[in-house]
């Protein structure tokens, strides 16, 4: 897998190079001293600008991310949104940028020149092998992206090169390609306002049978606010196939997403709505699909800052830990599952009609986190959750012919009316409900 990853490297650090390039505000820039400023900037934000040269309509200069800490911040301001700790991983890693002003716009090249420090650290002679090869690649411009802005600097469009590339491991081979990523987009004041994006198609293959394909990706972006946030966004993605050798294989076809996300008074408000035509997993002989499914999740009240503070809080610092989860409950935070469902179940050749499900769990800005690590059991006095679940008949029938699922219908009855059987689940002032009834 450490091999697979430094297979991937390329695409990653392209992609980034495509968020981070777009989002920020040089890629508008349509006089040198404009961008002079912002590389100036830069350099007192954790990066490090080198190899400058300029020309009367061209420039050439090299970025390095030096301090992750401190260009965190300046990443954010630019709409690119990366635990801390993500973003370490980067540290060293260097991007070469061509600038090209014309009559017809700003034209920009931008590829990574040097991988980061941290895959250097460990790496074993294989590794070493495999890395040597991606310097290769970066070399030649592998790994390229291109985005021209208009001159009225409103608009802009873009694309990557096309990837066609094999790593060659002690025995083992990578194939990584990438192919028709386009992008385009406006602009408000320098800032992104909306960004349509396609990709025909994304594939990795290695000689021990791991595939990942992806085919006909579509998406769309509009800020609709003053943070990061702030937005709204569409994927639509026509196929997806990961096959895992002897593991198995899990295959999407019509898959739709849609995401909205509000930020009032410091609080954030997000909806997601997904819908897939068809999912189907195998493993060995077995076969199970789900037909036109739907993952509805909402989430209110959750306090923004104190989140950010969590992605990047130390796990050990107990007192830190504790004080980001007081303020996250401090908002009454709630989280919802509104759908989880299958119109249609397909298990072992029987097509049977499928289930629902929706969930609730709101916390109380009475719960007392430091408390919870003397008597756990507090908690339950300020969590209310609940979860519903109904099944078809047959689905229900089917379930039972397995051992362990059959223990659980024969311990808990579920209720039934018109060829359907639901369970209500409720957590409710540290009672634990199964269809009204009480388990205690």
């Amino acid at each position: 897998m450490k091999k697979l990853g430094l297979g991937l490297l390329g695409l990653l650090i392209a992609g980034a190079m495509y968020y981070f390039t777009v989002g920020s505000k040089q890629i508008t820039s349509l006089l040198q001293q404009q961008l002079n400023t912002e590389l100036t900037q830069m350099q007192t934000q954790g990066f490090t600008v080198s190899d400058a040269t300029t020309t009367d309509n061209t420039q050439h200069f090299t970025v390095m991310l030096d301090d992750p800490k401190k260009a965190l911040p300046y990443l954010k301001q630019k709409g690119l949104v990366m635990a801390e700790e993500d973003l370490a991983q980067l540290q060293g890693a260097k991007l070469g940028v061509d600038v090209l002003y014309e009559h017809t716009g700003v034209g920009f090249d931008l590829y990574p020149v040097s991988l980061p420090q941290s895959l250097y650290a460990d790496a074993d002679e294989s590794d070493k092998k495999l890395l040597q090869q991606l310097e290769a690649m970066m070399t030649k411009k592998a790994f390229l992206v291109h985005a021209e802005v208009d001159p009225s600097g409103t608009a802009f469009t873009g694309n990557m090169k096309d990837i066609n590339e094999t790593l060659q491991g002690e025995g083992e081979t990578i194939r990584f390609s990438s192919k028709g990523l386009d992008f385009k987009g406006t602009l408000d004041n320098t800032e992104i306002k909306n960004l349509t994006q396609s990709l025909d198609s994304l594939g990795i293959e290695t000689s021990d049978d791991i595939h990942i394909q992806l085919l006909g990706l579509q998406s769309t972006y509009a800020s609709t606010g003053a943070t990061a946030y702030d937005y709204t966004t569409q994927y639509s993605m026509q196929t997806l196939k990961i096959q895992g050798g002897t593991e198995g294989s899990v295959l999407a076809d019509g898959f739709s997403m849609q995401a909205d996300s509000t930020v009032k008074e410091g609080l954030l408000q997000e909806t997601l709505h997904t819908k897939t035509k068809s999912i189907k997993m195998l493993g060995g002989a077995e076969e199970l699909v789900f037909e036109n499914t739907a993952l509805d999740i909402k989430i209110n009240n959750l306090h923004l800052n104190a989140f950010e503070k969590l992605q990047n809080a130390d796990p050990q610092n107990q007192a830190e830990m504790q004080a980001i989860l007081q303020q996250i409950v401090s908002k009454n935070v709630q989280f919802e599952l509104t759908n989880l469902s299958a119109d249609t179940v397909v298990l072992e050749n029987e097509r049977l009609n499928g289930f629902t499900m929706n969930a609730n769990l709101a916390v109380d800005k009475s719960l007392d986190i430091a408390n919870l690590q003397i008597n756990p059991m507090t908690a339950l006095e300020s969590i209310k959750t609940n979860l519903n679940l109904s099944l078809s008949k047959a689905l229900f029938e089917k379930l039972s012919t397995y051992p362990d699922l059959s223990l659980v219908g024969m311990l808990v009855q579920p209720e039934i009316a018109n060829d359907t059987y639901t369970y209500r689940l409720e957590l409710k002032n540290g009672d634990l409900l199964v269809n009204g009834k009480s388990l205690q």
